[in-house]
């Protein structure tokens, strides 16, 4: 009803694999079911008010850009905003602090893998259910992990994160009555990266440390890294504005779809 009453439809075009509008803000249904369960829960650490403050700040530009269509730079400067913010309530990487300049190259890195899994997850978010099954899987993941070694507080966030993913999928999944929109797909995405930084995945074993998050989020990194480097190729992205802004069938879910893996819409 909100959608629609303030305009924010997700129409058919040629790049859109949907042939009716569709409200495009369910991201709005995933963003309070998560913060209501994790501030009831109550228990809140400096590094998850963080998270809670810096996932407002992700809700909040894909909300407005679901309904006023921000520009690239605007986007990427409140991305990166966002990703500071959680980075100065102390969650960032931790295995480059001994080196040279050690505490710049964490935040540094830091705010990049925030930024990139928030655009990949936004990237993904193509055909009916696909970016709320993934999220919802990747907590899971997450959840697995980390209940294993007793890190309770990201237990909490995972379970949480799954949980609304999993929540929204009944108006979601084919046929869908609404989007989550990048208030939504870049909202779990960004969760998802904060997940990652404030897990302990392995104690002094680096490797295993950036391993264990990278396979858990494969799929959408793959996605990202092949489409930037295939649209790169083909002169079809030029800058970092023209890669926010792109929008194509060139994607993982697309090129299985392509190969006869259908989804049927009517």
């Amino acid at each position: 009803w909100l959608a629609w009453r303030i305009g924010a439809v997700d129409l058919p075009g040629a790049r859109k694999v949907h042939a009716h509008p569709i409200p495009r803000i369910g991201g709005l249904a995933v963003y309070a079911a998560f913060m209501l369960t994790i501030l009831r829960n109550g228990q809140l650490t400096t590094e998850i008010w963080g998270i809670l403050l810096g996932g407002s700040i992700i809700f909040v530009l894909g909300f407005m850009d679901d309904w006023k269509q921000l520009s690239a730079p605007v986007r990427l400067f409140w991305q990166v905003a966002a990703a500071l913010t959680v980075t100065l309530f102390g969650l960032h990487l931790t295995f480059l602090l001994k080196l040279p300049f050690g505490n710049f190259l964490s935040i540094l890195l830091s705010v990049v893998w925030l930024v990139g899994i928030t655009n990949a997850f936004n990237f993904m978010d193509g055909i009916d259910g696909l970016a709320s099954t993934m999220g919802a899987v990747c907590a899971l993941l997450f959840l697995g992990l980390v209940w294993r070694s007793s890190q309770y507080p990201v237990s909490f966030l995972s379970a949480a994160l799954a949980g609304a993913c999993a929540g929204f999928l009944l108006i979601n999944w084919h046929p869908a009555r609404a989007f989550l929109g990048d208030s939504g797909s870049t909202f779990i995405g960004f969760m998802l990266g904060c997940f990652a930084l404030y897990g302990s995945w392995a104690t002094n074993d680096p490797v295993v440390a950036i391993s264990t998050p990278l396979l858990v989020l494969g799929i959408p990194i793959f996605d990202i890294i092949y489409t930037t480097v295939a649209r790169i190729r083909n002169g079809k992205v030029r800058s970092v504005k023209e890669w926010l802004d792109y929008a194509g069938r060139d994607h993982f879910h697309h090129r299985l779809m392509h190969l006869g893996l259908k989804v049927e819409y009517t």
